[in-house]
């Protein structure tokens, strides 16, 4: 029964507080605000929640620099609006994790990819990175009787490969650790997850030692 129920929690996730724009403006502050004092290459790490919940420095063990700018329910013009809060402080490499709340929110690929490219073009232009890396949007835990998981992934597979191919276009990095998190149907792994939707601790493990490959030293 609980496996049959979580699409519908995934909806309710994703339902937006009144006061959303207010609390986009309460993250840019946070962001704006924040003295980095690591005098290593900085690191900025920009999505939505599976970026936020994501204890980076510990995953990595330290080896990175890391600055977390995630912010739980983004989309991917709400991560453009959390980039322009960045104080103009030069960054060795920014990653980038978004675009599943578009994708459950049912808007299309082709205009999703769009604001992608936006966002591409905010971060060129504000943060100036010596290396941009594009990490794939995660897909969701899916089952045989979860049509709308299926279709959910369905898109997000589409919208990867349009991510793929506007980081081919641009020169910036695409990094997929997708093949590594999923099970034999193509969703999330049970193992790796316990709602359906985020990585749980040992799903976060996986994840960061797939991506650390991507990521200059």
């Amino acid at each position: 029964m609980i496996v049959y129920l979580l699409p519908r929690l995934h909806v309710q996730a994703l339902e937006r507080p009144p006061q959303w724009d207010s609390l986009v403006q309460q993250r840019q502050a946070e962001i704006a605000a924040f003295t980095w004092k690591d005098s290593r290459p900085l690191s900025l790490w920009l999505g939505d929640s599976h970026v936020e919940l994501g204890n980076w420095y510990d995953l990595f063990g330290g080896a990175f620099a890391v600055r977390n700018c995630g912010m739980s329910m983004a989309s991917i013009r709400d991560v453009q609006a959390l980039v322009k809060s960045i104080p103009d402080t030069p960054a060795k490499t920014v990653v980038l994790l978004c675009g599943i709340n578009n994708v459950l929110r049912g808007e299309a690929v082709e205009p999703s990819a769009k604001e992608y490219e936006a966002l591409l073009k905010e971060v060129r232009a504000r943060l100036h990175p010596q290396f941009l890396v594009v990490i794939a949007v995660l897909p969701l835990r899916q089952n045989a009787v979860d049509a709308r998981s299926q279709e959910v992934n369905k898109r997000v597979s589409e919208l990867n490969a349009r991510l793929k191919e506007l980081c081919q276009n641009q020169g910036n990095a695409f990094f997929n650790a997708n093949p590594t998190l999923v099970d034999s149907s193509g969703g999330l792994s049970v193992k790796l997850t316990d709602d359906g939707l985020h990585l749980n601790r040992k799903g976060y493990q996986v994840f960061a030692s797939e991506i650390r490959k991507s990521l200059p030293e």
